[in-house]
């Protein structure tokens, strides 16, 4: 029973726990890729990004199986060839965008709701960022499937107190309208930048025998790593379209909600997967030096880890202090996303594709 959950369920989980902090924790994100283009539309379109990771993940975790890669460089190599690096190139903008609009978010979050100082809670940020990573990969993906259920759960109970108090207000605005092609290509611009974390995670295929395995994993990933957004979406959907220009959406939710413990509960949840999604990201690069060095002979002393996270964690701070979280998520993840489609969502579904039948690497 463990094996199978591991196998089938901790993949779309330790996906979900990253990009949670990274794309919707918020609701930032959720507003600026789904609402924006109207309630009816946006819904339509969460459920376009649902189908499209799934197919993603599902060609990602059989080449990954096939190929018996477990970091990104090895993995991207598979299906860019020679052409790997760009990926790299495309990640280390992508974490340093997403670690700004996580010192971002942390920063808005606990000040509007805690009233913590800004800048003290970027730095408290960055210094539980950094000592996560300094965990071996077991205890990481131990800690984020855990916290991915936690998660979940307390988002599963801002939903129904959000359809009990709103219900009426959410059906109303969900009224059948037109979906223009606007909303379907912002779904895929969310979904492009999304799958961008994927080879960086791909140490979560380590534990696949087969390919049903491999792709019924995949499959589970979209519905698994999406549905906290989409309870996010629908608990924001009464207040649209005045919640389209707040820098945290879901704070507004919560004082609506006027429930003292669960705005607690909520924050804790929301801080702590922001930590995590921050720990994921570095976690991932680290292994990628890791990897390199133990292809020279050598091994990367364990207390670099958390130095590296540091220093990419201060210069996301400052990033984070003269952006902002709006103009971070509105243009950082824009540009972002356009980047990874070329180097790595595009090479992934096509050749990566064709590869799983051939059974061929790239040259």
């Amino acid at each position: 029973m463990v094996g199978t959950l591991q196998r089938y369920f901790v993949p779309g989980l330790v996906i979900q726990s990253v990009l949670i902090g990274a794309t919707y924790a918020t609701g930032r994100e959720t507003t600026e890729f789904f609402l924006k283009s109207g309630p009816f539309p946006g819904l339509i379109g969460l459920f376009v990004t649902i189908i499209l990771y799934s197919l993603s993940c599902m060609v990602a975790f059989e080449l990954a199986r096939q190929y018996r890669v477990t970091d990104y460089k090895s993995f991207c190599k598979v299906y860019m060839g020679r052409l790997w690096f760009l990926y790299e190139i495309g990640f280390l903008y992508g974490v340093l965008i997403t670690l700004s609009v996580i010192a971002a978010a942390a920063s808005e979050f606990a000040s509007d709701m805690m009233g913590a100082p800004k800048l003290a809670t970027a730095l408290t940020m960055m210094v539980v960022i950094s000592a996560l990573v300094y965990l071996k990969t077991s205890w990481i993906e131990r800690i984020m499937s855990i916290w991915s259920v936690l998660f979940f759960s307390v988002f599963a109970l801002v939903l129904v107190l959000g359809i009990v108090r709103f219900g009426n207000e959410i059906g109303r605005k969900l009224e059948v309208e037109a979906v223009h092609l606007d909303a379907i290509w912002s779904a895929a611009i969310y979904t492009a930048f999304s799958l961008a974390i994927l080879p960086v995670l791909i140490f979560v295929a380590r534990h696949f025998r087969t390919r049903k395995e491999a792709l019924v994993a995949g499959s589970l990933c979209g519905p698994i790593v999406f549905l906290p957004a989409l309870a996010i979406f629908l608990v924001l959907l009464p207040f649209h379209p005045a919640i389209v220009d707040a820098p945290i959406p879901i704070s507004i939710a919560l004082e609506r909600l006027d429930s003292p413990n669960l705005v607690l509960t909520v924050q804790i949840a929301i801080l702590g997967t922001l930590a995590l999604t921050g720990a994921g990201l570095l976690h991932g690069a680290n292994e990628r030096i890791a990897n390199t060095m133990k292809e020279h002979r050598k091994q990367l002393p364990a207390a670099v880890r958390p130095g590296l996270a540091l220093a990419a964690m201060v210069f996301s701070v400052f990033l984070a202090t003269e952006v902002g979280i709006i103009d971070l998520v509105a243009q950082g993840f824009r540009y972002a996303a356009y980047v990874f489609v070329l180097v790595m969502v595009l090479p992934l579904v096509t050749r990566g594709f064709w590869m799983l039948g051939t059974g061929r690497p790239a040259q």
